[in-house]
């Protein structure tokens, strides 16, 4: 996790997502990703918000060979598999996605 500064947050962005909130450890996770921050798509936060044929942002977090892991808010994961994540049958999943690839 990266800490920043409260005079940086100040000058330089405007508005932010929270990603998660771990009241345990006292700590927030925040996101300035603008496709995030401006969607107007349902959140993913529990696994009861999930429906079949929802269509949500997710952040890449792992890329497999038959398969990718993305991860929703509130530190919900979930894997794609092959043949639903590819565009292009031919090509291998990591020249198709990469980490932090928004879908």
């Amino acid at each position: 996790m990266v800490f920043i500064s409260s005079d940086i947050l100040e000058h330089t962005l405007n508005t932010l997502q929270v990603l998660v909130v771990d009241p345990d450890r006292k700590r927030i996770a925040l996101t300035a990703k603008k496709t995030l921050v401006e969607s107007e798509l349902p959140i993913i936060s529990k696994l009861e918000d999930a429906k079949v044929g929802m269509v949500t942002h997710a952040v890449v977090y792992k890329v497999l060979d038959k398969a990718i892991l993305v991860e929703f808010f509130n530190n919900l994961r979930a894997q794609v598999p092959l043949k639903e994540a590819r565009y292009d049958k031919t090509c291998l999943m990591a020249t198709e996605y990469s980490v932090s690839f928004l879908q």
